[in-house]
């Protein structure tokens, strides 16, 4: 039995087709890609990415930042990874060929050099012990810290001729993984990715919403 229609206006509507899907694919991985990076920096400025809250800073750390705001313009705030905003604005969304990355490039450096791919991974996954030497400048300005603060300095078991350590604990504050884990999924990346793709098409057709 043949098949009847309009086959002159269907073959119209398919012709070219494939660029301008193509196109729609791309332009629906880019935004895609730009609203999960939009997500992950709304978390380090909410401090609880994809509702999950940080950490909150010790009271030490927060006598240091304000001894240190005090002196240096340059530092200001409470909020833990974002004190610089270094690893902030380190966060990307690259778009490669059939892929779109979504966090920290291994080539980003903070503005003093350091990897933020590194910086990352500790807060991320938090750091069990970093032994720190304590120099004799560093001992003044963290008592002249905790002083400002009116905090008790902690006592030290020094007799001397030894070396004075101090040992930093990161705790985990990861700012990546909840958000993938919410708003990330792959059924509800697949249903954006076809509504977009369908409206740039002109197609109409049911989709989920990124909210």
């Amino acid at each position: 039995m043949p098949l009847e229609g309009d086959w002159d206006k269907a073959e119209k509507a398919l012709d070219g087709l494939g660029p301008k899907f193509m196109k729609a694919v791309r332009k629906a991985m880019l935004v895609e890609g730009q609203t999960l990076r939009g997500e992950v920096v709304k978390g380090l400025d909410s401090q609880a990415p994809a509702g999950q809250s940080f950490t909150p800073l010790s009271q030490i750390t927060l006598a240091m930042r304000r001894f240190g705001d005090a002196r240096n313009s340059s530092f200001k705030g409470s909020k833990a990874l974002i004190r610089r905003a270094d690893l902030r604005n380190g966060i990307v969304s690259v778009q490669k060929g059939d892929e779109v990355f979504v966090g920290v490039l291994r080539t980003a450096h903070s503005k003093t050099g350091e990897s933020l791919v590194n910086i990352a991974e500790e807060h991320e996954n938090g750091v069990g012990a970093i032994v720190v030497p304590i120099t004799p400048k560093s001992s003044r300005y963290f008592h002249a810290a905790l002083a400002a603060a009116g905090i008790e300095s902690p006592k030290s078991d020094a007799t001397g001729g030894g070396v004075a350590i101090a040992i930093i604990r990161i705790p985990a504050r990861p700012f990546l993984g909840p958000v993938f884990e919410k708003f990330a999924k792959p059924e509800d990346v697949r249903a954006r990715m076809y509504h977009r793709i369908s409206n740039e098409l002109n197609l109409g057709g049911e989709g989920g919403g990124h909210e």
